[in-house]
């Protein structure tokens, strides 16, 4: 069981590096398309850019824990988050711009907290697979050492 454990963490581990490569390359892209989809949904496009801050710091968030994650299934948490949010603001930002309403760009302001409840539980999973990681090389040095 032991050797098995040790197999498969070496194995995400060094499938890790293409993986947070992958995350990162994701995470530009989600930045793009969120600025671009903002500023070019709204009429003129500047008071779109008012919103970026409002409906993407739950992807800073993600793009932060991204570029801290050492470990292959903390990566994967976060990948998985990633794209949910993405296809959270494109349906949220289409819904509410093809219909022309008044209250819409208001609405932009609850878009992220809708999404916090499914993104904290991937955070959560990601911060527990970085602590397993973490708790499992010190267990190993303390093997190492005695």
């Amino acid at each position: 069981m032991k050797n098995s454990l040790r197999s498969l963490s070496g194995a995400c581990g060094q499938c890790q590096p293409s993986l947070r490569r992958v995350n990162g390359v994701l995470a530009a892209t989600i930045w793009a398309l969120g600025i671009g989809t903002l500023a070019l949904l709204s009429r003129p496009p500047m008071p779109g850019l008012f919103f970026v801050p409002f409906v993407m710091w739950p992807h800073a968030i993600t793009h932060l824990a991204v570029l801290n994650a050492k470990d292959g299934k903390g990566q994967c948490c976060l990948f998985a988050a990633q794209i949910i949010y993405a296809i959270w603001v494109g349906t949220a930002c289409v819904a509410m711009f093809s219909t022309p309403a008044e209250t819409a760009p208001t609405a932009l302001l609850v878009v992220a907290f809708k999404a916090f409840p499914a993104l904290g539980v991937l955070w959560i999973a990601a911060v527990f697979c970085h602590l397993r990681k973490r708790r499992i090389a010190r267990l190993a040095e303390a093997r190492s050492v005695t």
